[in-house]
C-alpha cells in the first residue's frame, strides 16, 4: 500500500483486532441454549450455571469479583464450576423458614 501525504499506510491485522464484547442479547441467547450436564463430575461454564440457578451471567461475575457465590476453578483462563461444588453450595443454602439463619 502506498501512503499519501507522508502518512503511514493503514494496515489491518485481523488477528490483532480487539475482541468485541457480546451484547446482552447474545449473552441471553447463549444462556438459553446452554445444555446442563447431569454428571456429578462435570464442569459447568458460567452460561450453564446461570441457566441452572436462574440468575444472570453478570450476577455470577459480580459474585466472583466480590468473593462470594458458588466456588469456582480457573482452567486455562476459563472459569468453570464443578457440579459437585454447585450441589454442595445449594444444599448449604436450604432453609426451612424465613427465620432460619443457616449459611448465607
Amino acid at each position: 500500500m502506498q501512503a499519501t501525504n507522508g502518512a503511514r499506510p493503514e494496515v489491518k491485522h485481523p488477528e490483532k483486532l480487539k475482541k468485541k464484547n457480546p451484547t446482552s442479547e447474545e449473552v441471553k441467547a447463549r444462556v438459553a441454549s446452554a445444555v446442563i450436564p447431569t454428571d456429578p463430575q462435570a464442569n459447568l461454564d458460567e452460561f450453564q450455571l446461570a441457566k441452572l440457578l436462574g440468575v444472570s451471567v453478570h450476577k455470577l461475575r459480580r459474585d466472583r469479583w466480590a468473593g462470594g457465590g458458588c466456588p469456582y476453578v480457573v482452567l486455562g483462563g476459563s472459569v468453570r464450576y464443578r457440579r459437585a461444588d454447585v450441589d454442595a453450595f445449594l444444599t448449604a443454602r436450604v432453609r426451612r423458614s424465613t427465620s432460619d439463619q443457616g449459611a448465607r
